[in-house]
């Protein structure tokens, strides 16, 4: 029976992998993909403020989150409705924002589409929820249903049914992927000399202890989008070609604020770094801090975020590789629930095992830890799945 099991999920797997879905790691070749770097210095001291000290290893954006990248999500959980606001009127009639339309269509429901020129530029009049929403989607896989359970209302956060009074003190659960940059993260990304576990930190985020030069991009070694440069506007990510953060981030400093998770007490609201377009020099600087009620929105404020090491999707034996190995913990458990785990296939958290879950592992699978997290060449992947899947039908016929 389990190897029957087996096969059916062998088969659904590959049709499953034959579906183009939306993925923001591979995106068009002329959008910019969300890409990761790996932020390492564990332990590293806190700068004079008391921010940027880490203990953990993470991942975090390469660039901002882009309008293209936060298209495919409202396209994949906002087609049939938007009850919680994701899509933003504003992102259009804002002379900054990001032009992401909406686009009613006929049979009903939504299409969401951004200007062509907008493309590579930071997403933004968007609340803080709506940043949270996003990384629960990456980390339920980037699943394609309406908002709940399972797209966009767990996983890193449970937003679930949540009151806006208590969604600023709002954390990422221990288990979480993918979040939103805490300030140490984003400080210590930002700022930090990237030196070792020093207490080193530049006064800018583009590795400088001096002021940035405003500037049209591709600037030099230290510019920035801000102060009103020619432009008055965002720019597309990584546009400063020579100018990085020290552990290669870019834009950490302008073009667009940049939510981060932490709540601040004293004010209810969520801390943001690193200025926008419209700022001056001291928004940039390490010493500012500035915060903001999460319910606002603005074409100033964006987000980056972070990846938090662990056991990947579809790893269900955690052995560093997604393979037939996982599949099989898959047939095992099919079916299960409610109470199943990670390590029996429930890769969404909702206690069981099924077609979600599949889901996932298809998305992951020929991933390797070994090759740096690159997945196995995908016509040699599913043709290999299919001679096993060829190969235990035949077996279960002659049984």
């Amino acid at each position: 029976m389990k190897e029957k099991t087996l096969t059916f999920l062998t088969a659904s797997l590959l049709l499953t992998t034959c579906v183009v879905n939306a993925d923001v790691f591979n995106m068009p070749v002329d959008q910019k993909s969300l890409e990761l770097l790996h932020i390492g210095n564990l332990g590293n001291i806190a700068d004079n403020m008391g921010f940027g000290a880490v203990a953990h290893e993470y991942d975090i954006g390469k660039y901002e989150v882009t309008s293209a990248q936060y298209t495919q999500f409202l396209n994949a959980v906002a087609s049939m409705g938007d009850p919680y606001g994701l899509y933003n009127p504003t992102m259009v009639t804002m002379a900054g924002g990001c032009k992401i339309q909406q686009v009613s269509l006929p049979e009903g429901g939504y299409s969401y589409r951004v200007q062509p020129e907008y493309a590579n530029k930071p997403a933004n009049c968007l609340t803080w929820d709506s940043a949270a929403r996003f990384c629960n989607w990456l980390h339920n896989g980037q699943p394609a249903g309406p908002v709940g359970p399972g797209t966009t209302e767990n996983g890193a956060y449970n937003v679930y049914n949540i009151n806006w009074e208590d969604i600023w003190s709002l954390t990422r659960g221990v288990n979480a992927k993918y979040a939103i940059a805490t300030i140490d993260e984003w400080v210590k990304t930002a700022y930090h000399k990237n030196d070792g576990l020093t207490g080193n930190y530049w006064n800018y985020p583009t590795s400088s202890r001096v002021i940035p030069t405003a500037e049209a991009p591709p600037g030099g070694t230290n510019s920035a989008n801000y102060v009103w440069t020619t432009l008055k506007t965002t720019t597309s990510v990584g546009s400063y070609i020579n100018t990085t953060s020290p552990y290669g981030a870019y834009d950490m400093g302008g073009n667009v604020w940049e939510w981060t998770e932490t709540p601040f007490p004293a004010t209810g609201k969520k801390g943001i770094r690193g200025g926008c377009f419209g700022n001056g020099s001291t928004e940039l600087w390490r010493l500012s801090n500035f915060s903001e009620y999460i319910q606002n929105s603005s074409d100033a404020i964006g987000f980056r975020i972070v990846k938090l090491a662990g056991i990947e999707d579809g790893d269900a034996n955690n052995d560093g590789l997604v393979n037939i190995g996982d599949l099989g913990v898959l047939a095992g458990n099919w079916g299960g629930g409610p109470g199943m785990t990670w390590f029996q296939g429930d890769f969404t958290y909702d206690g069981m095992v099924n077609v979600s879950d599949l889901g996932i592992l298809a998305g992951k699978w020929g991933w390797s830890k070994g090759a740096g997290g690159l997945a196995i060449p995908e016509p040699a992947t599913i043709g290999l799945l299919a001679l096993g899947g060829l190969a235990l039908f035949r077996r279960s016929r002659k049984e």
